[in-house]
């Protein structure tokens, strides 16, 4: 009986885990190299890792290193938190000077 439960408990977990889908993560992502007025500073975004969050533009195009960082390799992405169920992802909050 007990081998029953657990096989049941194991996969109420999995399912939960797939079936539902996946929860994004919130970042706190900033960059230190382009930092004149004009410019971005950092933002708040959703995404799957810290990889798709520091490619993230706050205006959404990497032609516009006036202002933003010139490369994903320079900014950095901080893991804050975990976002509900439905949230999609993108930017949440940015910050422009």
């Amino acid at each position: 009986m007990k081998e029953a439960m657990s096989s049941h408990v194991n996969l109420t977990y999995i399912e939960n885990l797939f079936l539902k889908g996946n929860t994004l993560n919130i970042y706190y992502v900033y960059q230190d190299e382009n930092t004149g007025l004009g410019t971005y500073h950092a933002m708040v975004v959703t995404a799957d890792s810290e990889e798709e969050a520091s490619q993230i533009h706050p205006d959404g195009d990497w032609d516009r290193v006036d202002t933003w960082c010139y490369s994903e390799k320079e900014v950095k992405a901080n893991l804050i938190g975990q976002a509900t169920p439905d949230t999609t992802s993108g930017i949440i909050l940015s910050s422009f000077s």
